[in-house]
């Protein structure tokens, strides 16, 4: 393929998509990465997209939220959300009613749930996608508005889905951790956690260490309502002692 077709390629799928990540384009173009990543660099140098970290994310639509694109944050810290993901699915056992948060590191643990016989409340468009067409595990999604840069489905409304749910336990990610708690950094998504914290049994969080050196707006939930949390082995001391004295059970994570 010519440099013109793939430019021409590129900036549609990035109209369609708003993001797309580089391993999408090798997929969909037959093309290697480094070839991907000059031609990314020489669309962005010409003002035609913007890149971002693991893609490009198209130039017309800002960020509505002020919260990072699902597709760009993915490769952010990834084999620490890998390593998070996994032992937060070693929770789970064969019958368990839970509930996945939107989130990157929260949907990583699609890649460990299989077949477990789970069932599941999402309110994260790519965890209910991954898990309906990949697994046996029943699915449910709240109702709402999709917001694109997150993936995530939104009300402001009660959720009577919610309301008739139980859960063993609740998996949350947050954009940054501090002696309050979760954070987020729109308020309508708050909104939804705030619900969602009701339901469960139990609350895991699923942060990389990074999150401690961020500050957010909004808290989503309080760090006295976590029971569990789960990071990689980069958490400072102050933080450790800032989660242990919360009284939450802190879980850390090999990456291998």
């Amino acid at each position: 393929m010519y440099e013109a077709e793939r430019e021409r390629a590129i900036l549609r799928v990035v109209a369609e998509q708003d993001f797309v990540s580089v391993q999408d384009l090798t997929q969909r173009l037959d093309i290697s990465e480094a070839t991907i990543r000059r031609d990314l660099k020489r669309l962005s140098e010409g003002g035609r997209i913007r890149r971002v970290r693991g893609g490009a994310q198209s130039i017309e639509r800002p960020v509505l939220t002020g919260q990072p694109q699902f597709g760009a944050d993915q490769g952010r810290n990834a084999a620490a959300k890998r390593a998070i993901a996994e032992r937060a699915a070693a929770l789970c056992e064969p019958g368990d009613s839970i509930v996945l948060d939107g989130g990157t590191t929260v949907f990583a643990m699609t890649e460990f749930l299989g077949s477990i016989g789970l069932r599941v409340l999402t309110n994260s468009f790519p965890v209910a996608h991954a898990l309906s067409t990949s697994t046996t595990n029943r699915v449910s999604v709240l109702g709402g508005e999709i917001y694109r840069e997150q993936q995530v489905i939104a009300s402001p409304y009660p959720q009577p889905m919610v309301a008739g749910f139980s859960a063993r336990r609740l998996f949350l990610s947050a954009q940054a951790v501090g002696l309050h708690g979760l954070m987020q950094t729109d308020p309508l998504l708050i909104h939804g956690s705030l619900a969602l914290l009701e339901r469960a049994e139990e609350v895991v969080a699923l942060v990389d260490s990074s999150k401690f050196e961020r500050r957010g707006v909004h808290v989503s939930c309080p760090l006295q309502k976590v029971d569990v949390l789960i990071t990689d082995a980069g958490i400072s001391a102050g933080a450790r002692r800032m989660v242990t004295e919360a009284g939450v059970s802190l879980v850390i994570a090999e990456v291998r």
